[in-house]
């Protein structure tokens, strides 16, 4: 394989580990743990538009990609 291969190669799966990340959603609790914040916190942040948060049903999420 050349050089230019391998480049590309290297480049498309940067790329997609990159979406990857992109569409990964966490549950709020384990995200608020991970991150040592309160939830009252992510609601302010929610609030000014940091950070967005999704509903799905009563349970949400946060994309740690998107935390500020």
């Amino acid at each position: 394989m050349s050089d230019l291969e391998t480049s590309i190669k290297q480049m498309i799966n940067a790329e997609l580990d990159r979406r990857a990340a992109a569409t990964e959603l966490v549950p709020m609790d384990l995200f608020c743990q991970q991150k040592k914040i309160s939830r009252v916190t992510m609601w302010r942040k929610e609030k000014e538009g940091t950070v967005k948060v999704i509903r799905i049903g009563k349970k949400l999420f946060v994309n740690p990609t998107q935390f500020v």
